[in-house]
Formats: C-alpha cells, structure tokens, sequence
C-alpha cells in the first residue's frame, strides 16, 4: 500500500495542476480557444475534484489511526 504523505503529495501536484490550466489556456493563443477551453475546462475541474478526494482519504487516515 502507498505511504499516506503521498496522498499530501499528490493532491498539491494535482491542484497546481488544476490552477496551471486555466492560466496557461488564457495567455494562449485566441484564434484556438473555441473548443479547447471546454476540454481543458473539464481537465481541470477534474483535477481540482481529484485533489479533494485526496485530502477527504488522508483524513479519513488520520481517523483511522486516531491521530
């Protein structure tokens, strides 16, 4: 089983991520933005969504082993 301090890990790479994403489609190019933005919208929200089940399974860790 993975160590519970990647759970930490992997939720800050993941809401980086999802904070990286929306900067970097609007300094991009305009002329391309018409269906793009949707795809990286959902990429995004995914990411934001994924890094929150992160942190509720690290808490749910630390009720586990009553810290």
């Amino acid at each position: 089983m993975i160590d519970a301090g990647w759970l930490n890990v992997g939720s800050l790479i993941l809401g980086l991520v999802a904070w990286i994403i929306p900067i970097i489609n609007h300094a991009g190019d305009k002329k391309q933005k018409n269906m793009k933005w949707i795809a990286l919208s959902i990429i995004s929200f995914s990411a934001c969504a994924i890094a929150i089940c992160l942190q509720i399974f690290y808490n749910l860790h630390l009720v586990k082993i009553e810290d």
